[in-house]
């Protein structure tokens, strides 16, 4: 028993279960904060530039959480996917839905939630009000 109790403690790697609403909470603002960025950036151009924004961001939530005391780790995870999503990207409105997504699932799983809905905030009305062009 004890074994299992020391197995336990130890695949939480330091992670204190008192912050597991924390860290749902991390998951579901990320989401959340994706799929406006989607919705807007989508509706300014009028067609699907961005798409699968709130997976995208859960799972580099979910990424910069896990890793979060491991920036290595971190940065490495975060670039595979980058560059997992830039295999299909083919348009700069696209490279740029794709980055800003990636950023809100690193603020909100690094724990600066706070930040990155204040940047959103500022950052959602100069999207739909600027002229961006192809």
């Amino acid at each position: 028993m004890e074994f299992l109790k020391n197995l336990i403690i130890d695949s939480f790697n330091g992670f204190s279960p008192k912050l597991i609403p924390l860290f749902i909470l991390q998951l579901l603002v990320a989401g959340f904060l994706a799929y406006l960025l989607q919705k807007v950036v989508n509706r300014k151009f009028d067609k699907e530039i961005i798409t699968h924004a709130v997976i995208i961001a859960v799972g580099i939530a979910l990424i910069a959480a896990i890793s979060k005391y491991a920036l290595p780790l971190a940065v490495l995870s975060s670039s595979a996917i980058i560059i997992l999503g830039l295999r299909q990207q083919t348009d700069k409105n696209d490279l740029l839905g794709l980055f800003l997504t990636v950023v809100i699932g690193i603020g909100c799983g690094s724990g600066y939630l706070v930040l990155t809905c204040l940047g959103l905030i500022v950052l959602l009305p100069i999207i739909f009000l600027l002229p961006i062009k192809k």
